[in-house]
């Protein structure tokens, strides 16, 4: 049984030979899949599904990418004949569609989420490590692909780098929480992002919301 089995959101059997389509919305692997994210999800595309599984909501599959490659996606529903109008509106028949390529195991996706857990604590030893606060194991000099180098803990800086020094260490204090790390990490993590939002402040700088 998958995910949402129990909250009776499995799709109808294939009916004769007319297609089936789902509406799939691109999903990273390590993002969890909960009804509370389903409900407001944007962007969804319609894929044809023809796949021996039955679609169910919820399910993690492949699917064609805007660039071509296979992509994450998470499935929503059994497309409706609004989806599929929409679809001819934007001059696609339902023969045309990309096709769902496969499922996504669970071996899969804790791969992912323990490959990113991985990096998200290399990056936050670094950030540690620049705090002077006492580090365990080997901390490394650059940061992994997808993080930002390791800003001041102070001082000052243009506007740009006003906003890319407190950006790192609001990103930094999010992701110890999000691991448990120890109050005194956060709580160190929490002053300098305060000490970055005073500069702004003081130099009439706002950031963005991100």
């Amino acid at each position: 049984m998958g995910l949402f089995a129990k909250l009776g959101t499995f799709f109808e059997s294939f009916q004769g030979t007319q297609p089936t389509v789902v509406v799939v919305a691109y999903w990273e692997l390590t993002m969890p899949v909960t009804e509370d994210y389903l409900e407001h999800l944007t962007g969804i595309y319609n894929f044809r599904w023809e796949l021996a599984e039955a679609p169910e909501r919820g399910m993690r599959v492949k699917v064609p990418g805007h660039d071509g490659r296979a992509a994450d996606g998470v499935v929503l529903r059994q497309a409706t004949e609004r989806d599929i109008s929409r679809a001819r509106e934007a001059g696609y028949t339902v023969d045309e569609l990309k096709k769902v390529q496969r499922l996504v195991s669970p071996d899969e996706v804790d791969k992912a989420v323990s490959a990113e857990k991985r990096e998200a604590e290399s990056w936050l030893r670094m950030a540690r490590r620049a705090t002077g606060l006492p580090t365990k194991g080997k901390a490394r000099h650059n940061p992994p692909s997808g993080y930002p180098p390791i800003a001041p803990v102070d001082g000052s800086g243009d506007t740009e780098q006003l906003r890319e020094h407190l950006h790192m260490w609001k990103q930094a204090r999010k992701l110890a929480k999000k691991y448990d790390h120890d109050a005194e990490e956060i709580e160190r993590f929490n002053e300098i992002v305060k000490h970055w939002q005073k500069v702004e402040r003081e130099h009439g700088v706002r950031s963005p919301k991100r």
